[in-house]
């Protein structure tokens, strides 16, 4: 986590609580148990993001994900002739990151606030965890994948 908080700044806020989350039913954590939300609860940091301030890099590793708990992150490529490519803004109660996590690792795009946000980061060992033992909260990041192929293929098209 030594790599993450070099962008995250170092304020996290005490004050959310998963089980309670005015987003819960947005996310895709509404799939989960009550004792689950008290565990993922227990592992996750929220911090506030400034406006323009990087959450993760395109290339990085993925050591979690991110929910967006307030405000707007964008989420773009950069392309070979340095532009940017803007994949989509997350909004509140969205995941970020999830793809590079569940792909090869790596996030495949650079995650930035639009606005002055809270977002809450959530190790990799617990989405891991939550995969193994909730197929509901399986088949909800499945469906989230799908949604993103899906927007892909529309963009490309048009």
């Amino acid at each position: 986590m030594a790599k993450l908080a070099r962008y995250i700044l170092k304020k996290p806020v005490k004050d959310i609580d998963c089980t309670t989350c005015q987003n819960l039913a947005l996310s895709s954590f509404c799939t989960l148990k009550k004792d689950e939300l008290s565990n993922l609860n227990h592992h996750k940091v929220t911090h506030r993001v400034k406006k323009n301030q990087i959450i993760f890099h395109e290339g990085d590793a993925a050591k979690g994900l991110h929910c967006v708990h307030q405000g707007k992150i964008k989420l773009y490529k950069t392309l070979n002739d340095g532009t940017a490519q803007i994949l989509r803004i997350a909004k509140d109660g969205e995941l970020i990151g999830y793809r590079g996590l569940l792909g090869d690792g790596r996030y495949i795009a650079t995650g930035v606030a639009i606005e002055e946000s809270v977002v809450c980061f959530i190790p990799k060992e617990r989405i891991f965890e939550l995969i193994h033992n909730n197929i509901k909260f399986t088949m909800e990041l499945m469906s989230r994948f799908a949604e993103d192929l899906s927007m892909a293929e529309n963009k490309s098209v048009s």
